[in-house]
């Protein structure tokens, strides 16, 4: 419905604390042992509830490069124009819009997108779980209603929908067959505090808050 901020590597609390007990175990054939290095705490998450921001799941239409250049739809004659000058103005936004053209995340590509399918009032829980086929981040949500699966995850097998928050597309993911209907990966490329950002957003708790999964 994925910016990140910060950015941390997964494992380098562990590759530390490794590299202080090899120097504590190289010392004791020393006269002079040299001190071990102190490993730098790990920064804590904000406890800072932000506001909820709506999340909302929408059929794509289209997905075309933000530098190349297409022919609005609707009389001839019209010169072709990049789609990034087609994208629909925020205060124009809305989700009944059977037709909007968003930016993902990035500015890469712009999605044209049928109106919303499920709002992020269908969600129960979110978590933040490391997916390793894609070597990212993904922010897991757990419906708390039928609407998913009826709207989506039933009748949408194998295409893509996108995941909308605060005006752009953040994720597009496909609908696998056998979806249960009660759960969704969002995987967009996130890095382990951008992942937590949304989950928080998505919710409106504080990222401390939000439960981490390895």
């Amino acid at each position: 419905m994925h910016a990140s901020r910060r950015g941390r590597v997964p494992g380098c609390g562990a590759l530390a604390l490794a590299a202080v007990a090899v120097l504590a175990s190289c010392s004791t054939s020393s006269k002079t042992e040299t001190p071990a290095p102190t490993v730098a705490p790990v920064t804590s998450l904000s406890n800072v509830a932000p506001a909820r921001r709506p999340l909302e799941l929408r059929a794509i239409k289209l997905i075309v490069p933000a530098s190349r250049s297409i022919t609005p739809v609707g009389g001839s004659g019209q010169a072709p124009q990049r789609c990034a000058t087609l994208v629909t103005p925020a205060s124009e936004q809305r989700p009944t819009n059977p037709s909007e053209m968003l930016f993902d995340r990035r500015r890469a590509y712009c999605y044209l997108l049928g109106p919303t399918l499920v709002t992020g009032a269908s969600i129960d829980t979110s978590s933040v779980v490391y997916d390793a086929p894609t070597l990212s981040w993904a922010v897991k949500v757990h419906f708390k209603d039928t609407t998913f699966a009826t709207k989506i995850a039933q009748p949408l097998v194998g295409k893509q929908i996108a995941v909308v928050l605060a005006g752009f597309v953040q994720a597009t993911p496909k609908i696998k067959k056998g979806a249960s209907g009660t759960e969704l990966s969002i995987v967009g490329g996130f890095t382990r505090d951008g992942a937590i950002d949304v989950a928080s957003l998505v919710l409106g708790i504080a990222p401390s808050k939000v439960p981490v999964g390895s």
